[in-house]
């Protein structure tokens, strides 16, 4: 029952003001106990988030700030991890948001790279690189999804791309050469070259 009905039922009752606010109390003390788990669970959860954004590094038993972790891994005692002068020199450090594709789910950008997301849609940076390559709204928008169903169904080392936008880019380019000059046909050089 809401909490206005308990005191429409207790002023109809004939409650006494001492009654009312004891209800009105317990109420509120609920509802702070209520928050206080709801705050325990969103700090659990940044918590988790945070360990996804920043794993260990394998080998070392230590996340990118060189933290203590488990990974599987048996974590090098301290002095054993002399690192190499060119280690001291690059520290792993999380990547920053320019080192990160737009269009997979952070965390995901790696020295191996990552496929594209099955939900990609260009952003507004996006559009705008299709547009500086020369492609109007509606050729980008025809673009996206040649480009989505090319990379979505591409296998193997190929189908990981390190920096999307720039193959986004590229992928731009390659729409703009192969339609030629504006009012012409789509020609594409290579066949013409041949024949």
């Amino acid at each position: 029952m809401k909490l206005s009905g308990v005191i429409e039922a207790l002023i109809a009752a004939g409650g006494t003001v001492d009654q009312i606010a004891a209800v009105v109390r317990a109420a509120e003390a609920e509802q702070d106990a209520e928050q206080t788990v709801r705050r325990a669970k969103a700090a659990d959860k940044k918590r988790r988030q945070r360990a996804v954004v920043s794993p260990i590094v394998p080998g070392t038993g230590r996340d990118r700030e060189g933290q203590m972790g488990t990974d599987g891994d048996t974590p090098v005692p301290p002095e054993k991890e002399a690192p190499t002068p060119q280690e001291k020199q690059t520290p792993l450090t999380p990547e920053t948001p320019e080192n990160l594709s737009v269009f997979a789910p952070k965390g995901a950008a790696s020295a191996r790279g990552s496929h594209l997301a099955a939900d990609w849609q260009p952003s507004e940076l996006e559009l705008a690189d299709a547009a500086e390559a020369g492609l109007s709204l509606m050729e980008a928008q025809a673009e996206v999804s040649k480009f989505r169903d090319h990379w979505r169904s591409a296998a193997g080392q190929n189908a990981r791309k390190r920096d999307w936008r720039a193959t986004w880019r590229n992928w731009c380019r390659e729409a703009v050469r192969r339609r030629g000059p504006r009012g012409s046909p789509g020609l594409d050089l290579k066949w013409a070259q041949t024949a």
